[in-house]
């Protein structure tokens, strides 16, 4: 009673190996062998090894290799998602990283009442511009007699 249909089963097996197959960088082996939607339209960037016999010699239908199959019961690359893995966290990146796209102000070493002076002067400019988001973090914490406080 506990063991769903075969059909889910390999329904939810296919869902998951194409999930794992959106993962893969485009310049996976893996994905070098998969038609070019797999790798935004371009072409393979590795040099991938030609099978050993002729595969047009036979007089019977050649059989499809794992990948092949495994390809034909996923659904179309262009119809999911791809993941690509950053190399470092978002948030371990500085300014510097993001081209000019971000910028950090902060307010160590001023007076609360002149950051807020100062701050509410700036979002005037920037409620102006749809282009802009801001985000807040540890806005409030100060340093006071060698010690970082909020409030």
């Amino acid at each position: 009673a506990a063991i769903p249909p075969i059909n889910i089963s390999l329904d939810l097996a296919s869902a998951r190996y194409a999930n794992r197959l959106h993962r893969l960088h485009k310049n996976h082996p893996v994905i070098q062998r998969l038609p070019p939607e797999w790798r935004e339209g371009e072409g393979p960037t590795l040099v991938i090894p030609l099978p050993s016999y002729n595969p047009k010699s036979k007089r019977r239908p050649t059989k499809l290799n794992t990948i092949d199959r495994l390809r034909k019961m996923t659904y179309d690359p262009r119809e999911g998602e791809t993941i690509t893995p950053f190399t470092t966290t978002p948030w371990r990146c500085t300014e510097m990283d993001w081209d000019g796209r971000l910028t950090i102000r902060g307010t160590l070493g001023q007076d609360k009442k002149d950051a807020a002076k100062e701050h509410k002067e700036r979002m005037v400019d920037i409620m102006k511009l749809d282009s802009h988001l801001v985000l807040y973090s540890d806005g409030s914490q100060q340093l006071e007699e060698g010690r970082l406080i909020t409030g």
